[in-house]
């Protein structure tokens, strides 16, 4: 074989050696088109015996190595047990070593190239969207490419109309479209940050941070700084938006229950009275919306809370379908329940007459009844609360008592100290004192200025007490539940609660009895809203009838018992019957509709 013009290029990984030709006029179409001759050299790989590396293995012809005797052989020529093609292989490899190697593709404009033969059996390169042939350039450059690129237009109409697939996520609550063209929209983004805005509570200074700008930028180079005016603009535009789609979603609703409630903010001093509205939509989706956020000044009389919740009601244009109020059990609420009763009931008429309109927070009773009930062991609480506060007042005595925990062998790390307005924090700072008891006697042998550590006896009234109260817990955790309806379970845990108090009425303690009898008011609650309770667990269809017969055979006599079972009997039917009237008027005006479209026709 002719070595003249020839170069050879060694492939460590695969073991052959392919061989070149350069003459040009031995080459065929295209530049990449070549022919290989495939030569098996396995054992080339063979000769660094000596402790080379292989990239070094080309020099050949002097390698210096040691044999098993220990004797240097210098100069072994490789040749006599070589071929001689083998040998021209080798010199042309070393040769090619300090040749330029031909540079790779990079160029992201060959992505929309293909190569194809053209007529004249010349390769060309064909343009992907417009079919268009361009020369193919013995060198590297590429800008006849891109300048076709940025002229074609088949191009930038796919471009344009090209869309990305998307899912929606199943935990989201937001809408994702199912095609996005993947391009950065400065209008979405700013509606987007408005959003977070108002989600998050963030005030409008956040997207003037030097934090919040470096995230965007990092996570989007396109992104353009948005100012605190624009901000807020784009928040109100938001609020604006939003306010249509609930007008929107309200028009096709029958009925909506309403909460209110007064807050009082500590640093403004002023009085805030929130309206919220509850009702099903079409897709039988439980919703819930803030309809009013509205400043109440003093003296909050009934008459004041009831003229905004009317504004509220006229405002979004649902005075026609209002079902129920819930209020908190107040004086000046059942004012307002009173006056609006009667205004309602002159536009529309109220299901049974107006007896479901007035329903009485079941968590704010409970958290009266609970009150009242711990006040019977006010002493044992204070003493628990001041521990606590002692031993949290400074890390050393927070150490000290760790220290005793962890030497009892006590899982429990952290003490709770309790909120005055919250009785569920009252009980979980008592449940983690109970657990911890052994430690506060050992504790105030080691710190003589702890004087509030309760008695035996107290944690053993505490233990007495937290079984009662754990029935109470229990159900505020279930009726205050907001992704779910609680209509249906109110009978259900009402009758637990009642059935505890009537089991503990002559408890042998009777630091309990102070505390049930303070809890009596609980029996108003339950007189006053038994019926609503009771329809709301007959139409889960897991109850019907079978909870009211069991409840109120458990809590009344047998007289009373049967007395409300017949109540709750015919207030259902009386409902059903209304709402018989109702989708028979409806039909009427459906046929009526009808029925004068097709004479006009």
């Amino acid at each position: 074989m002719d070595g003249k013009g020839m170069t050879a290029a060694i492939d460590n990984n695969d073991s052959s050696l392919a061989i070149q030709s350069s003459n040009p006029n031995e080459q065929k179409q295209g530049d990449d088109v070549r022919e290989y001759e495939e030569i098996n050299y396995g054992d080339f790989n063979e000769v660094n015996d000596g402790g080379l590396e292989g990239d070094n293995v080309h020099n050949l012809d002097a390698n210096v190595g040691v044999n098993d005797d220990g004797i240097e052989n210098e100069n072994i020529e490789v040749g006599d047990e070589k071929g001689d093609d083998e040998k021209e292989c080798e010199k042309n490899d070393d040769q090619e070593q300090f040749q330029r190697k031909k540079r790779k593709r990079v160029s992201k404009a060959h992505f929309d190239f293909t190569k194809v033969t053209a007529k004249d059996e010349s390769i060309k390169l064909q343009c992907i969207h417009c079919k268009t042939l361009l020369s193919k350039s013995a060198s590297p450059t590429t800008t006849h490419l891109w300048n076709h690129l940025n002229r074609c237009t088949q191009k930038k109409l796919q471009t344009k109309n090209q869309k990305t697939l998307q899912f929606q996520n199943a935990k989201s609550k937001f809408e994702t479209p199912p095609l996005s063209d993947g391009k950065y929209d400065y209008t979405k983004q700013r509606e987007a940050i408005a959003h977070w805005i108002l989600m998050n509570k963030q005030p409008l200074s956040a997207v003037e941070n030097f934090g919040f700008n470096f995230m965007m930028n990092v996570n989007l180079p396109q992104y353009e700084k948005v100012s605190r005016a624009m901000a807020k603009n784009d928040v109100i535009t938001v609020y604006e938006i939003e306010k249509k789609k609930l007008q929107l979603l309200l028009r096709t609703i029958n009925k909506i229950s309403l909460t209110t409630d007064i807050w009082k903010s500590k640093v403004q001093k002023v009085s805030y009275m929130c309206v919220t509205g509850h009702f099903v939509d079409s897709n039988w989706q439980l919703q819930k919306r803030v309809l009013s956020f509205m400043p109440l000044p003093p003296p909050h009389t009934g008459v004041d809370i009831i003229d905004g919740v009317m504004k509220s009601t006229k405002d979004w244009g649902i005075e026609h379908k209002i079902f129920t109020i819930l209020v908190d059990n107040a004086s000046n609420n059942d004012v307002a329940v009173r006056i609006s009763k009667q205004t309602f009931s002159r536009s529309h008429k109220l299901p049974l007459g107006g007896k479901l309109f007035h329903v009485r927070c079941t968590a704010h009773i409970l958290n009266l009844v609970v009150q009242d009930g711990i006040s019977a062991i006010k002493t044992i609480v204070d003493d628990v609360r001041n521990s606590v506060r002692f031993i949290n007042q400074s890390e050393s005595m927070l150490m000290k008592f760790s220290e005793i925990v962890h030497h009892l062998g006590n899982p429990v790390k952290k003490l709770v100290l309790h909120c005055v307005t919250r009785w569920n924090s009252t009980y979980e700072m008592l449940v983690v004192a109970l657990k911890l008891k052994d430690a506060f006697p050992i504790f105030a042998q080691r710190e003589p200025s702890y004087k509030c550590c309760p008695s035996l006896e107290d944690w053993t009234r505490i233990h007495d007490v937290l079984s009662i109260l754990e029935v109470f817990y229990e159900a505020t955790q279930v009726i205050s539940g907001t992704n779910y309806p609680t209509s249906n379970v109110f009978l259900g845990v009402v009758w637990r609660v009642k059935h505890v108090l009537n089991e503990n009425e002559f408890h042998h303690e009777e630091v309990i009895r102070n505390m049930i009898e303070k809890m009596k008011k609980f029996d108003k609650y339950w007189g006053d809203c038994n019926l609503l309770m009771s329809i709301g667990a007959i139409l889960d269809p897991r109850y019907k009838m079978r909870l009211v017969d069991f409840a109120f055979n458990q809590i009344y006599n047998a007289n009373d018992a049967s007395a409300n079972v017949k109540n709750v009997r015919d207030a259902l039917h009386d409902l059903f019957y209304e709402y018989v009237e109702i989708d028979n008027m409806r039909n009427q005006r459906g046929s009526s509709y009808v029925t004068h479209t097709v004479l006009k026709m």
